[in-house]
C-alpha cells in the first residue's frame, strides 16, 4: 500500500491515512487524505476516497484500489490545471486589455481637457461685416420697387 502512495509523496505532498470501524460488522472504513502542496493551491487537488470493506478484503485489494484512485486522479488533475491555466491567462488576457482600455480614455479625457485651455472656450471668431464704400451705399438693391399710380408695387 505504501509504495502504491509513493507519486503522491513524489508531489511534495503528505498524505493522511485514517483507519475506523464501519457500523457494519467486520468491516473496516480506509480515508485517504493527499495534503494540498501549499496554501496557495485549490482544494479540488487534494480530494480523499474512502473504502469500506471487510478487513480481509482490504488487505488483498486495498493496493488495487489505491492505484486505480490514483490513475484517475491524475486525469482529473491534469484537466484540473489545464483548466486553471487557462482561466489564468484569460483574467490576464482581460487585464490587459482593461489597462489599455483605460489609458485610451485617460488619453481622450486629457485631449478633451487640454482643448479648452487652447481657446475652446473662448467666443467663436466672426469676420465683422464689412464696412460699406461710399460706391456700394449708393447703388441701388438688386430688386426694387417703384409703386405705380394705382398704388400696386411692381418689381425690377
Amino acid at each position: 500500500m505504501f509504495k502504491e502512495l509513493q507519486p503522491l509523496l513524489a508531489e511534495g505532498r503528505k498524505v493522511h491515512i485514517v483507519l475506523a470501524t464501519s457500523k457494519a460488522e467486520g468491516k473496516v472504513i480506509a480515508y485517504i487524505e493527499p495534503g494540498q502542496k501549499d496554501d496557495k493551491e485549490p482544494d479540488a487537488f487534494s480530494v480523499p476516497f474512502k473504502v469500506e470493506d471487510a478487513a480481509e478484503a482490504l488487505d488483498a485489494g486495498l493496493a488495487a484500489i489505491i492505484v486505480e484512485w490514483l490513475a484517475a486522479r491524475q486525469g482529473v488533475t491534469a484537466s484540473l490545471e489545464t483548466a486553471l491555466a487557462e482561466v489564468k491567462r484569460l483574467t490576464e488576457e482581460k487585464a490587459e486589455a482593461d489597462k489599455k482600455k483605460a489609458e485610451e480614455n485617460k488619453a481622450k479625457f486629457a485631449a478633451k481637457k487640454a482643448m479648452p485651455a487652447a481657446g475652446g472656450n473662448a467666443a467663436p471668431t466672426t469676420k465683422p461685416a464689412p464696412t460699406p464704400t461710399v460706391n456700394e451705399e449708393k447703388a441701388a438693391p438688386a430688386t426694387a420697387a417703384v409703386m405705380t399710380d394705382d398704388a400696386t408695387p411692381e418689381l425690377f
